[in-house]
C-alpha cells in the first residue's frame, strides 16, 4: 500500500505536456564489473535507462524512466519503470530510484543509478562542497564529456549506501555519466558505471503522445498496489485484470513512441501469465478432492520421515527453498504460517515445511543446505518441523507447478482421510487479525 500512495502522489503531477514545456528523450547504457584478486574485470551485468524529461518554464522538471536489464536477473515490469521530479529550486528530487537487480550469492542487491537529472546545478563550481540533508556534495572537477563542458561531483548520501561520483552538464544539468564502486557479499568488489548515449528533443506531438503513454503506465502501476522491493513477478488474478483491462489504451497510446518496447513486454508477460495461472489452476484440480500420492520427506538428520505421524491428521505441507537469504516478503508468509501452526497446536493438524533446495540432491552440498536450513529456522524461531526433498521426487508428485514456470512457494492441505483439501502456488492476502486466512480456514474447517 505504501508504493502505491507514492506513485499516486506522482500522477498529481501531471506529465501532461503545456505549451511551455519541452520534452527530450535520453538513453543511458550502464554495466556491472566484477573485479577478482588477479585484477581481471569481467561485465556479469548490463542494463539501459531511457528517460522522458518534461521541463517545465520556471517549474519542477519531470522525468519517466524505464530500465531495460540484460544477464541474470531483472526486476519485474511493474517496479521497471517510474517517475522522478527534480525542483531546482528546493535542491530536491523525489520519485522512485532508478534500479537494477543482480543476485550475488543468493541474496539480492537493488543498485541505484543516479539519473538523469542533478539535483543542484546551481551550485556546481571550483572546488564546491555542500550538504543537502545528510548527503555531501563536492565537486572535483571541471572536464569534457563527448564535447560537452561537466563538472566531477562527488556524491556522499546518507545512511549506509556509498559514495558514488558523477559528471553533470555544466548547462543543463543532465548527468552524463557516473561511476561507483561496491563491495557484495563477503568483500567481492564491483564497479557500477552508467552514461548517457544519445538525447534528442521530441517534436510536439510525438512528446504529446508519449507523456500521454507514461500517465497511462504510471496510472497502471499505482493500481496494482505492490511493494516497490517485490522480486516476484508473479501478478495476483486481480492484478492480472487490472493489467489485461489497461493493455489496449497502453499499446495505442505507446505505438510508436519510446514506450512502445515497455507495452510489448507487459502484454507479453500477461498472456504469460494466463497460461501459467490456467496450467496450475488444471494442476489444482486434478489434486484437490483425490487421495494424496505417496510421498517420503526426509528430515534435516538425514533420515525418512515415519509417515505414520501424520496418518488420519491434516497435514500442511508449505514446498520452498528455505534458504536463509535476504528477508524479503516470503518469509513473512513463512512467519505468518509459524502464528497458524501455534493456533493449531494439537494432535489433529501437523505443519511441514518441505525444503526444495538443490543442494540438498548432492552429498557435497546437503551439510551446506541443511546448515542453511537450520539458521533460518532459528533466526525466525520457527517452531514447525522442516523437512527436506532429497530428490525431487516429493514436489514432483505433487504435479511441480515449476514445469508450467510458476513460483514456489506451494502449499497443500491434506485432510485426514487422506485426500488433497487445498492446493495453492504463490502467497496469500494477508489478513491483519489471522495471518494466512484462506489457508486458516482450509485447516479449521479440516479440523473439525
Amino acid at each position: 500500500a505504501m508504493s502505491a500512495l507514492t506513485h499516486a502522489g506522482f500522477l498529481a503531477a501531471s506529465v501532461l505536456v503545456s505549451d511551455s514545456s519541452e520534452v527530450s528523450q535520453l538513453e543511458y547504457r550502464g554495466q556491472l564489473i566484477r573485479s577478482d584478486r588477479n585484477g581481471n574485470r569481467v561485465p556479469v551485468k548490463e542494463f539501459e535507462v531511457r528517460c522522458l524529461v518534461t521541463n517545465e518554464s520556471g517549474g519542477p522538471s519531470t522525468a519517466f524512466f524505464q530500465v531495460e536489464e540484460r544477464r541474470g536477473a531483472a526486476i519485474p515490469w511493474p517496479e521497471r519503470f517510474g517517475q522522478r521530479m527534480v525542483s531546482v529550486e528546493q535542491a530536491d528530487i523525489t520519485g522512485p530510484e532508478v534500479r537494477v537487480l543482480y543476485i550475488h550469492e543468493d541474496r539480492p542487491a537493488f543498485l541505484s543509478v543516479p539519473v538523469p537529472l542533478f539535483p543542484q546545478p546551481s551550485k556546481l563550481d571550483d572546488e564546491a562542497e555542500w550538504t543537502q540533508g545528510e548527503a555531501r556534495f563536492t565537486v572535483i572537477r571541471s572536464r569534457e564529456i563527448n564535447g560537452r563542458a561537466a563538472w566531477q561531483v562527488n556524491v556522499s548520501p546518507s545512511g549506509r549506501s556509498r559514495s558514488y561520483t558523477v559528471d553533470v552538464d555544466e548547462s543543463t544539468g543532465v548527468i552524463l555519466s557516473g561511476f561507483q564502486r561496491l563491495t557484495l557479499g563477503q568483500g567481492d568488489l564491483f564497479e557500477l558505471t552508467w552514461e548517457l548515449q544519445s538525447e534528442e528533443s521530441l517534436e510536439a506531438e510525438a512528446a504529446t503522445r508519449a507523456t500521454r503513454a507514461a500517465e497511462e503506465f504510471l496510472a497502471l502501476q499505482a493500481s496494482l498496489m505492490r511493494d516497490v522491493d517485490d522480486r516476484s513477478g508473479m501478478l495476483s488474478p486481480e492484478q492480472l485484470d487490472l493489467a489485461e483491462a489497461a493493455l489496449d489504451d497502453l499499446q495505442a497510446l505507446a505505438g510508436g513512441t519510446p514506450l512502445e518496447r515497455l507495452a510489448t513486454v507487459i502484454a507479453r508477460d500477461v498472456l504469460a501469465q494466463r497460461q501459467r495461472a490456467a496450467s496450475v489452476a488444471d494442476l489444482a484440480e486434478q489434486m484437490v478432492g483425490n487421495a494424496a500420492p505417496d510421498f517420503t520427506l526426509t528430515g534435516l538428520d538425514g533420515k525418512p520421515v515415519d509417515a505414520d505421524l501424520y496418518d488420519g491428521k491434516t497435514l500442511v505441507l508449505h514446498f520452498w527453498d528455505y534458504r536463509n537469504a535476504g528477508l524479503e516478503t516470503p518469509y513473512g508468509q513463512v512467519g505468518y504460517l509459524d502464528f497458524l501452526w501455534s493456533r493449531h497446536d494439537d494432535a489433529d493438524v501437523l505443519v511441514y515445511g518441505v525444503s526444495t533446495d538443490r543442494r540438498l540432491r548432492s552429498k557435497e552440498s546437503a551439510g551446506a543446505a541443511r546448515r542453511s536450513i537450520r539458521k533460518l529456522r532459528n533466526f525466525m524461531n520457527l517452531s514447525y518441523e522442516i523437512a527436506g526433498d532429497v530428490d525431487g521426487s516429493v514436489l514432483k508428485a505433487f504435479g511441480d507447478p515449476t514445469r508450467f514456470d510458476a513460483e514456489l512457494p506451494l502449499w497443500v492441505v491434506i485432510g485426514p482421510d487422506g485426500d488433497v483439501l487445498h492446493y495453492k502456488t504463490g502467497f496469500y492476502e494477508i489478513d491483519r487479525d489471522r495471518g494466512l486466512l484462506e489457508l486458516d480456514e482450509v485447516v479449521t474447517e479440516a479440523a473439525r
